[in-house]
């Protein structure tokens, strides 16, 4: 299973091929304020670009592997997988710009560079709208 963070700048730590993998990708603001990493499953990336990202002309999306032995159903407080010491969670989530109520997930404890399969560049379209 693979999950997305979205980084205005990116961390040396979050580089795949960093020196080492076991270092720990820092956490943004946002993330060290809440206790865990937002992320977001793919079909939420561009929602969660207009939401969060809106004054950004480009960002940095990370391509967060999950080890999974088990399809992960999004039910609230439902734990996955572990990458190495911390665990994936799916959280309800309820949207302030429409009140509709989904669910993304979050990672409670660290991520590793190992985990991180690659960094995409992702640019704003000329519209201001984002494809992902």
């Amino acid at each position: 299973m693979v999950v997305y963070k979205i980084f205005d700048q990116v961390p040396a730590e979050a580089q795949p091929g960093h020196a080492d993998p076991e270092a720990v990708v820092p956490k943004l603001g946002i993330d060290v304020s809440d206790g865990f990493y937002h992320l977001s499953a793919r079909a939420e990336v561009a929602g969660t670009l207009s939401r969060f990202f809106s004054a950004a002309d480009k960002v940095y999306i990370a391509h967060i592997d999950i080890p999974s032995d088990r399809t992960i159903v999004p039910e609230v407080g439902h734990l996955g997988n572990e990458p190495g010491e911390s665990r994936l969670q799916w959280d309800e989530v309820r949207l302030s710009d429409t009140g509709a109520v989904t669910y993304f997930p979050h990672i409670y404890g660290n991520i590793r560079n190992k985990h991180v399969l690659k960094i995409e560049t992702v640019h704003k379209n000329a519209d201001g709208t984002w494809t992902f």
